[in-house]
């Protein structure tokens, strides 16, 4: 029974209740020092190993017999479960899940360890619903019942044998759960890209998953005690859990496989350096409910729920307001390992001390299991009772070694850390909050919305996925929320929200290697078209008068503009915190006359129009000219998401409520799509696709699937319908222009009439008259007013490219060529003996050959002037495969490093390792709040250009609070700030339109972590938002603190010494040799960073280093 509770804002909310690093001994009979190792498919080896009473499996590539791709931890369990009842608090996207423990399963043994030849799915799902015995004379055993421990000797699997469908049957019982697991689990597969060799060989380990409380021969039985009575009786031989101290001869005598509940652990080859892996345990009963009833916020448990901070980045213990003691002991063997229990301060900590101060310190799992029998934590004794004598879990527990020099990168869009390792890590899509733990606004935004303040963990686009410094990389399938647990030095630990986990392994023998392979499995992004990065888009709002008052002012200044983002294309309303759009996707007329002509005149003059969207539609009751309400319709054909009454749940935001599209039902995708369509037929070249995080989780949707599931996957489908728009877009323009060059005179004659042959408008005057003026647009336009134009022929040597570069006004005052080089002109090029291109064909050959390849080349610059372009700041694991382009978010107008200037930098760093090849943030930030005094300063907004000359997409925002901001077009500095480092950006796009090439065919970011190119360099593994290099030979040194003027760079060293050329000044700075005995290490440089001359280097040498030093000294940038 659930109570209603009356919503109480808090600064300092409390951390969500969760698990904690679950330790358990790993039990098996050890009746030999027999080891032996297993074939998985045709390149990994598994190694069973037992020594001592204990166990451990290892996984290697045959390639690299020595480096394990994976191993778990000597004598400790590396599968567990448990079961929990989850609670949801959930607040404008913001979300906090809570999970209470009401069954644990630490312990595992080994049971059997099979090899077995990997089968069809189909095959198998066949075998899943029979239910014939096992034939137990096919599997291997390794323990047994009955069977005396001083004389078993303990058999190892043959390489390989062929299960009997009764085998297969037994093994898939434990997958069913015996109440029906094996749908729900098949349900979870679906869609999963996991297919195994049908040929090859695969690893199979069954057993049982043992609670805390399983009893050993010499105690009594466990009926005969109470939970205090039993722990006293072993608190002397307690080091974490009973069961660590027990002599593994005992526990062979217990006859463990009739207690808690049974486990498959398998994994087998998906490729060449692949690993799939499966983690199953056996399913609760159905008619236990997981999750209380009601809206989390709303609502609590009739109980109440204890204050007790398990997760998290600190680890306070508070039973009934009182401090339970400042240390704690760790789980492991030693049980001398101590945890400093600080308390939390607004997301702060003491930062004194070095790592060791900054790392997360798990909570002692003795004293967590103490707390958790006497009621003290977890869910209530009337819980308990109400689910004593049931077993299944419905949470899986996948723990494994590490070291404490390994570090761990990636996870999708981090935006406090890049080196995740010390710390617990939650992989749930949701808003990022204000401030994450910079004081004092997450303290106000805490206090005004509910947990708005956000903490450094929270994420709009969390990835299950890793690389780290010792070149492994694992990834989760799963959709369900799961946990990265980092902060035992030599272990992690996975916890994931379902009873199946589902994985790869990836082996490689570099950072590029591994991320090469992470994205072909999950899909890498498109290529961006030229138009996107040739020139900087400009955010602005206001109305047609004020953009074009704007545009005017740009092109007097002779500035390289891309384009304009304009957000308020569908009007403003006035809130009690801010202006806010009209989710209502159309068009104001009143704030925006003569849109189309507009967005026609700027894009025959070279500059593109993007606008904005999100899968939200609200109440347009109080705006006087709407033409058209996307709410009725909404609610009219049942196109959104539902609450438990089958209404629209209205989805609070700040001020105001609005309803989420269904895109999960056909229907609405079909409805949402025609929306994007109609906003496209207006000439607008990309938009902003904003939200994707806000999937409540008690909410109903059309396919009947559950929203726990689909919540970090909702991104990913938001993601695939914008992309599906685009392609469909596209394919249409593609087609008309095929049906334009066949149609002879006549479709000629409709476009000397004015008609536009390209773009799939309606065809009624209006759009008949805006087309007429697109025909301007297919006369070459000059690349440096950011049109996607040919550029005008460069030279293929360094000299004859600096060359082409000419400037001067064109007819309305913008800048002209300013070419630069060709991304063509970085390529080496073969002369032959008379200094003619050659390929060694004859000379008519060759001028045909030459005329094929520049009628192919003359078309994919056409298709892409019509390629869309569409940004996300929420993502989860699959969406680089449709989203084709991210945004960081909403950052702060602020120095700060968890939510402002710093964290766009390892923002950016982070979600490169997991496929966010192009990734960029708003130029100045965004989020703005004068009652606190955030507010963007003249300074902050200097040096914010400065960064956004170096990201993939420089794209500027005016804030939440644009009158309350310093704009770039305020005064003559900023302008003039702007001014050059627009040029700045013109001048290596050459190099730019080469990196999103090579990214979009490997996955590797435009923007790199040092790491990437330097992994045995120890020295780069601290570095963050400090440093970070554009490809491979250019490092960029931001200036992201208020008053700093000098900036020092860390210049890597991989094995051979490099020169890197420090921009603005000319001079060289060498890393030095080094014997080959030594740890490579590189050197710290301290160079000048006045505003206007950020630290830049290139490697010496290079094309890049010419081509961009001539172009700067071309714009009198350099003398």
């Amino acid at each position: 029974m659930a109570v209603p509770m009356k919503e109480l804002n808090s600064p300092f909310p409390r951390r969500p209740e969760s698990l904690p690093f679950i330790d358990g001994r790993l039990l098996f009979n050890p009746g030999s020092q027999h080891s032996r190792t297993i074939p998985v498919g045709k390149n990994f080896l598994a190694t069973w190993l037992q020594s001592d009473g204990h166990g451990i499996l290892t996984v290697h590539h045959r390639s690299e017999p020595d480096r394990a791709v994976w191993s778990s931890y000597p004598g400790r369990a590396f599968v567990g479960g448990a079961f929990c009842k989850r609670h949801v608090e959930e607040r404008c996207g913001s979300f906090a899940v809570h999970d209470r423990p009401l069954r644990i399963y630490n312990h595992q043994s080994v049971d059997k360890i099979l090899c077995v030849e990997a089968e069809s799915d189909s095959e198998e799902e066949k075998d899943e619903e029979g239910d014939a015995e096992a034939d137990v004379n096919a599997e291997v055993v390794i323990g047994g019942e009955g069977e005396d421990p001083e004389e078993l000797i303990v058999s190892s699997p043959p390489p390989l044998y062929k299960e009997s469908s009764h085998a297969v049957s037994s093994r898939r019982q434990v997958s069913k759960g015996r109440r029906g697991g094996g749908r729900r689990r098949r349900q979870r597969r679906a869609g999963l890209e996991s297919a195994r060799f049908d040929d090859h060989p695969k690893l199979l380990i069954k057993g049982r998953l043992l609670p805390p409380t399983f009893h050993w021969r010499k105690e009594k039985p466990r009926e005969a005690q109470s939970g205090l009575e039993w722990l006293s009786r072993i608190q002397e031989r307690l080091d974490v859990d009973p069961l660590m101290a027990v002599p593994a001869k005992e526990l062979v005598k217990s006859g463990w496989e009739k207690e808690g509940i049974g486990y498959s652990f398998e994994m087998w080859e998906m490729s060449d350096h692949v690993l799939s892996f499966a983690a199953s345990v056996e399913d609760a009963d159905e008619d236990e409910e997981e999750e209380e009833g009601g809206r989390g916020r709303d609502w609590i448990s009739e109980d109440g729920m204890m204050g007790i901070d398990i997760g998290g980045e600190y680890s306070d213990v508070i039973v009934e307001g009182r401090d339970v003691g400042e240390k704690a002991r760790l789980g492991g063997g030693g049980g001398g390992e101590k945890s400093s229990f600080r308390p939390f301060v607004g997301g702060q900590k003491n930062e004194k001390g070095g790592r060791g101060a900054e790392a997360d310190k798990a909570s002692g799992f003795g004293e967590w299991l103490e707390k958790w029998m006497r009621g003290e934590w977890g869910g209530s004794d009337r819980e308990k009772q109400q689910h004593a004598g049931r077993k299944g879990a419905n949470r899986v527990i996948l723990t494994y070694l590490s070291s404490e020099e390994e570090r761990f990168f990636g996870f999708g869009a981090q935006f406090s850390y890049v080196d995740l390792k010390g710390r617990r890590v939650p992989i749930l899509v949701q808003e990022q909050g204000i401030g994450r733990g910079d004081v004092p606004v997450t303290w106000f935004a805490n206090a005004n919305i509910s947990r708005g303040g956000g903490d450094w963990y929270t994420t709009y686009a969390p990835v299950p996925h890793y690389v780290t410094s010792d070149l492994r990389s694992l990834y989760l399938e799963n959709n369900e929320m799961s946990t990265f647990d980092l902060r035992r030095p030599d272990l992690v630990q996975i916890q994931v929200h379902c009873s199946e986990m589902l994985g790869r392994i990836l082996h490689g023998t570099s950072p590029a290697e591994l991320i090469g392979r992470y994205t072909e499995l999950n899909g890498r992004i498109r290529k961006l078209p030229k138009w996107m990065v040739r020139g900087p888009i400009v955010g602005i709002q206001g109305g047609s008068a004020r953009v074009r008052e704007l545009w005017k002012k740009f092109r007097d200044l002779n500035v390289p503009l891309g384009g304009f983002w304009i957000q308020d294309w569908v009007g403003q309303r006035l809130t009690s915190v801010d202006k806010q759009l009209w989710w209502n996707w159309e068009v104001d007329v009143d704030h925006y006359p003569r849109w189309e002509e507009l967005v026609d005149e700027m894009r025959s003059s070279g500059v593109r129009v993007l606008t904005y969207i999100n899968p939200f539609v609200m109440e347009v009751n109080e705006k006087a000219n709407y033409r058209r309400s996307f709410f009725t319709e909404l609610e009219q054909g049942g196109y959104g998401v539902k609450n438990r009454l089958g209404d629209p749940y209205m989805i609070e935001y700040r001020t105001f409520s609005a309803a989420l599209v269904d895109l999960t039902n056909p229907a609405a995708k079909t409805w949402l799509k025609g929306a994007i369509k109609d906003m496209i037929r207006t000439g607008i070249s990309g938009w902003m696709a904003d939200f994707g995080e806000n999937l409540p989780y008690d909410c109903i949707l059309d396919s009947g699937e559950d929203p726990a599931v689909m919540h970090n996957q909702f991104p990913e489908l938001w993601a695939s319908l914008n992309r599906e728009v685009a392609e469909e877009w596209e394919a249409e323009v593609r087609k008309r222009r095929r049906d334009f060059q066949e149609g002879g005179m006549e479709k000629r004659a409709e476009v000397a009439a004015g008609a536009d042959p390209y773009l799939a408008r309606d065809s009624d005057d209006e759009d008949e008259s805006r087309d007429g003026k697109q025909a301007q647009q297919k006369k070459p336009q000059p690349s440096g007013r950011g049109d996607a134009a040919a550029a005008s022929p460069a030279g293929h040597d360094a000299e004859a490219g600096a060359a082409a570069i000419a400037t001067g006004p064109t007819e309305n005052g913008q800048q002209k060529a300013v070419s630069e080089i060709s991304e063509d002109a970085i390529m080496p090029v073969m002369e032959d003996k008379n200094g003619d291109e050659s390929n060694g064909q004859p000379k008519g050959q060759e001028e045909e050959v030459q005329r094929e390849e520049e009628e192919e080349d003359h078309e994919e610059e056409e298709e892409e002037e019509e390629q869309l372009v569409f940004f996300m700041r929420s993502g989860f694991r699959k969406s680089p495969k449709s989203c084709t382009l991210f945004s960081l978010g909403d950052q702060m107008v602020s120095w700060q490093r968890h939510d402002g200037i710093k964290s766009a930098v390892t923002g950016m760093l982070s979600s490169g390792f997991s496929g966010f090849a192009y990734n960029h943030g708003d130029v100045g930030g965004c989020t703005t709040i004068p009652v606190v005094k955030y507010r963007r300063s003249e300074e902050l907004l200097l040096r914010w250009i400065e960064l956004g000359a170096f990201m993939t997409v420089f794209r500027t925002h005016e804030g939440s609070v644009p009158e309350e901001n310093v704009q770039i077009y305020d005064n003559e500095r900023t302008l003039d700030q702007f001014r050059r480092f627009a040029c700045v950006f013109k001048a290596w796009d050459f190099y730019r339109i080469q990196l999103v090439k090579e990214a979009a065919a490997t996955g590797l970011p435009v923007i790199r972590h040092p790491f990437l190119h330097y992994p045995k360099d120890k020295r780069v593994f601290s570095l963050s938002y400090s440093q970070f290099m554009v490809g491979r030979d250019m490092i960029v040194a931001p200036v992201l603190d208020r008053g700093a003027n000098m900036a020092s760079v860390y210049l890597p060293y991989q094995g051979e010494p490099e020169e890197w050329e420090h921009v603005w000044t000319r001079n060289i700075y060498s890393t030095p040799f080094q014997s080959l005995l030594q740890a490579p290490t590189g050197s710290w440089v301290k160079v000048p960073a006045p505003i206007g001359e950020p630290a830049v280097f290139v490697r010496r040498g290079t094309q890049l280093a010419v081509h961009f030093i001539a172009n700067l000294r071309k714009h009198g940038l350099l003398f």
